[in-house]
């Protein structure tokens, strides 16, 4: 009785076999909100995964409160507890273990059984980690990163045998690592305004979804088939994001300048195809089978 009145709403939603999905979310700061956003959707398995600790400064762009930041809990943990009051079904795990301490059977057990993985991390090292697994186990991923304190951000989709990796989308970063210049690869913590970040978070949490139900019946599955490989995305918060500015030039063509003095474009998304690249180290295996 109180999983079909859970439910109820989310009938034509999304499929019954959503219900019975394992998604594994590793990054647990500005992107707290979100994984309240997707339990409520009520997946059948969450597994967090962060290594850091709540802090009175966080509470601005999260969804924690200040007993957490005050006891200086670990992140994961406190998100399990709190998504208990929020999706009583939802069998929930957590994992605080730093990833360069994770051994090859820590990681096994980390993607065992996961059917996507959502990575929210600011750590070039980690996203680089995260995917190169997601890829050797063929396991769909979504990348979110909010840049610019707030102004834009950008979300990346990665389905095997369909899409290019995250490493395919994000060639200049790997770039400045291998140059040595960390200052281009990490992103900064978030200091703009969670209205912002929860926007590219959201939209983020709807491709993972829509991924996960994908070619099933419900009005997840059916945005996902419209998306198709087109999993690349810029999130504009402000006009001033250069990126998004970048992007809606070139759509707008010919018109751009007369067209953006009378229409002001902000708080939308765009949504790019992401193939596969052929030299790819990561992923360029599985583009070629």
């Amino acid at each position: 009785m109180l999983d079909e009145e859970l439910s109820l709403q989310l009938r034509g939603v999304v499929s019954p076999d959503f219900h019975r999905c394992h998604v594994l979310v590793m990054g647990l700061g500005a992107a707290s909100p979100m994984v309240e956003s997707i339990a409520r959707m009520q997946p059948g398995r969450l597994t967090l995964w962060d290594p850091g600790r709540v802090t009175l400064p966080d509470l601005c762009h999260t969804a924690y409160d200040v007993r957490d930041a005050i006891e200086r809990r670990g992140r994961a943990q406190a998100m399990v507890d709190r998504l208990l009051d929020i999706a009583p079904l939802v069998e929930l795990c957590s994992c605080d273990r730093p990833m360069d301490a994770m051994s090859g059977d820590d990681l096994d057990e980390l993607f065992g059984g996961v059917d996507l993985v959502l990575a929210a991390t600011g750590s070039f090292e980690h996203t680089a980690t995260i995917n190169a697994q997601a890829v050797a186990r063929g396991i769909p991923a979504v990348f979110v990163g909010v840049h610019q304190h707030g102004e834009g951000g950008r979300v990346i989709g990665y389905l095997p045998g369909h899409t290019g990796c995250y490493r395919c989308a994000s060639g200049p970063r790997y770039q400045a690592f291998a140059d040595g210049r960390a200052e281009a690869t990490d992103l900064a913590r978030p200091t703009g305004s969670i209205l912002d970040s929860q926007l590219v978070d959201l939209i983020a949490a709807k491709l993972a979804v829509g991924i996960l139900d994908r070619g099933r019946p419900g009005r997840m599955g059916r945005f996902l088939d419209r998306v198709g490989d087109r999993t690349e995305i810029v999130v504009r918060c402000d006009p001033r994001f250069a990126f998004g500015q970048e992007i809606w030039s070139a759509a707008l063509g010919e018109d751009a300048e007369g067209v953006q003095e009378n229409v002001c474009y902000a708080m939308d998304s765009a949504w790019l195809a992401n193939p596969p690249r052929t030299d790819c180290p990561v992923c360029v295996g599985e583009a070629a089978e």
